[in-house]
């Protein structure tokens, strides 16, 4: 429950305006009464609504909006999709960028809820957000992650269909020595599910023995590991499980001269702009990433506007391949 100043002031035994006016540093109050009503606020954890003052209505007409990178494509495109769903409802969004940062997380969060917005839709860092938001009786939608069994509304894809499909198309062109490339990450768990997608292509075609998953924490470190890797072995196969890695490994394998998909087959799970018009196009997996942010606005809408009463949904969506340049028949 959000404490308010009444709670407050029933603590210190005067009255709401009393606790009004000592919080905004108003005169006509004590500073004996300041201090014993600010202490008590700070006891309470109470944080002030700062759009209800001179508002009839619960909540506010914007929604938060909190992602992990506000430089990657991926959720620019969602945020487009949230603002197409939100246009004709004479909503606004404010956004946020954490950074996977749990603090910052945070920060924005608690700033978010006291400016009293209707509903936060949230790429999360931590569970512990989730937790957070739900004591505080905000709504909220979970954007493209599993939340790993916490009940909530939530709107993703299924990373492991992202990791199979990808695998899949390799070994169906016939390849048989196929490695996986991963984001490291400790707070995102759905970089591990598409790896899951991996082995279990490879394992459904008799290939668990020669799957090999290798994690890198950005592009720079997945350069330098793919130079590695082909120093040590000559895989034909290679899927990428994130598209911001994969600029660091496209530019190792230039350096080591790799004709792509001469001698590598390249499939990149996720959305590069510069995928299709390169003078090597890419087979990705895409995600319809407009279309989760637009579902994941209407969710939590419907949910705020009590269309929704029954239990917490989950949402999931499909990804598609998209066959170009980058893969081919293994070499001889």
């Amino acid at each position: 429950m959000r404490v308010t100043i009444a709670d407050i002031a029933k603590r210190a035994g005067v009255s709401v305006n009393t606790v009004s006016r000592a919080l905004s540093g108003k005169d006509g109050v004590s500073e004996e009464t300041r201090a014993k009503i600010v202490k008590i606020a700070r006891e309470l954890n109470y944080r002030p609504n700062l759009l209800a003052r001179g508002m009839r209505q619960d909540r506010a007409d914007f929604i938060g909006v909190l992602v992990l990178d506000i430089g990657n494509t991926v959720f620019s495109r969602m945020i487009r999709g949230i603002e197409n769903e939100l246009v004709g409802e004479s909503m606004t969004i404010i956004i946020g960028n954490s950074d996977e940062n749990v603090a910052k997380e945070r920060h924005y969060l608690e700033m978010m809820i006291m400016t009293n917005c209707r509903g936060v839709i949230i790429s999360h860092a931590s569970t512990e957000a989730l937790r957070f938001l739900k004591k505080e009786g905000v709504p909220f939608v979970v954007l493209d992650r599993d939340t790993q069994g916490f009940p909530c509304d939530q709107v993703y894809v299924d990373n492991v269909s992202m990791g199979y499909q990808a695998t899949k198309h390799l070994v169906d062109l016939g390849h048989r020595d196929i490695i996986f490339i991963s984001k490291q990450s400790e707070v995102d768990f759905d970089h591990r599910k598409r790896a899951q997608g991996y082995e279990l292509a490879c394992g459904e075609h008799g290939l668990r023995q020669r799957t090999r998953v290798y994690e890198c924490v950005d592009a720079a470190e997945a350069k330098l590991l793919i130079e590695a890797i082909w120093q040590e072995e000559q895989p034909t196969g290679l899927v990428i499980g994130q598209h911001s890695l994969a600029e660091g490994v496209l530019a190792g394998l230039t350096g080591l001269g790799v004709r792509i998909p001469e001698e590598l087959s390249v499939v990149i799970i996720g959305e590069p702009t510069w995928a299709s018009f390169l003078p090597w196009t890419f087979t990705t997996i895409e995600r319809p990433l407009e279309r989760i942010g637009e579902m994941a606005a209407r969710l939590l809408l419907n949910r705020t506007s009590n269309k929704l009463t029954d239990d917490y949904q989950r949402c999931v969506l499909e990804s598609h391949l998209v066959v170009r340049g980058s893969t081919g028949p293994p070499r001889n």
